[in-house]
């Protein structure tokens, strides 16, 4: 039986900084998911999910259980060594997200969301005198500008295929501009310019919207009317802030979790750890499932990278992966890098 997928999504845009790198984050999360599964007993059979919709009912479900209702999920923010308050609920928050990236087989949603989650880190300085003009805020925007836009094209091309095909609503950014905002030239209208950016016959243009766009906006729901739009994409954006923590913690930072959630009042040494649990778990299936993983899944649902300029104007480009993880050489899954030249 072929399945074939149209997601329609709104893309979720967050920033990291660690030690000397920066990093864009991208959570694509299908505003609608059509369906279509052929050759059936009944024919073709078709219908339609409200990703986003379930996804904010989940997280809500979240905030009424732990009284977490005027709680911001910050990864940042987690901290001190008892177990309580807010943290069971962001274990909740990471483990929600996870399953929301699964292709198949969800354990907390009825059906598979086909959600995507795309990460690239950066040198957080280069020679930017040499290819960006302005002062020094333009051209740390503009250099930053490409890297989204990279990005954005890798994860396209890499997460969907003719099988999954894409239409990219809008961006929603998490917080104000900087001395402007994401120009939706640099980065959106040069991927529809971009001839090498398909899908089997969709063309770029087919891809992005010719509605979409960039919108800055906080992620502090607490600023918005109660399951108004702006509230459901706070949210959202938090729930991205939750993700990229959870990976920037098992790449970069400690590399103990743990699946098992203490008792509330006991004293731990790693409390990221054990909210980032899931995403680390996820992270590893590579290395544990080898040629295996491309039966995961979480196949083609993530990809993470780190690029670096190079003297004569080029990149190069290196997977990222967890701190005690081995190089995955042997991996199918194909490379971000691979679709960004």
């Amino acid at each position: 039986m072929k399945t074939k997928t149209t997601s329609k999504v709104i893309v979720y845009h967050d920033e990291t900084g660690i030690s000397s790198l920066k990093g864009h984050a991208l959570l694509f999360i299908p505003n609608n998911l059509n369906t279509r599964r052929e050759q059936t007993l009944y024919g073709t059979l078709e219908d339609d999910t409200a990703c986003r919709k379930l996804i904010y009912n989940k997280i809500m479900e979240v905030r009424e259980k732990h009284g977490a209702l005027g709680h911001k999920f910050h990864f940042t923010d987690i901290a001190g060594t008892k177990w309580g308050g807010y943290n069971p609920a962001e274990r909740k928050m990471v483990d929600l997200g996870v399953d929301a990236l699964r292709k198949n087989r969800p354990q907390k949603f009825n059906a598979p969301l086909c959600c995507k989650l795309a990460i690239i880190y950066y040198p957080a300085s280069s020679n930017l005198g040499a290819y960006y003009k302005g002062n020094h805020k333009e051209r740390k925007l503009e250099y930053g500008e490409t890297l989204l836009r990279m990005l954005f094209k890798g994860a396209i091309k890499f997460l969907y295929d003719v099988n999954n095909e894409v239409e990219i609503l809008k961006i929603i950014t998490d917080g104000i501009p900087h001395h402007r905002k994401i120009s939706e030239d640099r980065v959106l209208q040069r991927l529809v310019d971009d001839e090498q950016l398909t899908i089997g016959t969709l063309q770029s243009y087919d891809i992005i919207s010719r509605n979409a766009e960039i919108i800055h906006q906080s992620s502090d729901h607490r600023k918005y009317e109660l399951d108004s739009e702006e509230f459901v994409n706070a949210n959202m954006l938090q729930l991205a802030d939750m993700l990229l923590g959870s990976v920037n913690h098992s790449c970069y930072e400690e590399v103990a979790t743990s699946s098992s959630i203490p008792p509330i009042g006991s004293k731990i040494r790693n409390k990221k750890g054990i909210i980032a649990y899931s995403v680390k778990e996820m992270l590893d299936k590579e290395k544990q499932r080898k040629s295996g993983f491309i039966h995961s899944s979480h196949y083609k649902s993530f990809t993470l990278s780190k690029a670096t300029p190079q003297n004569n104007g080029s990149w190069s480009f290196e997977k990222i992966t967890p701190k005690e993880a081995v190089n995955h050489t042997d991996v199918n899954q194909p490379r971000l890098l691979n679709y960004v030249t």
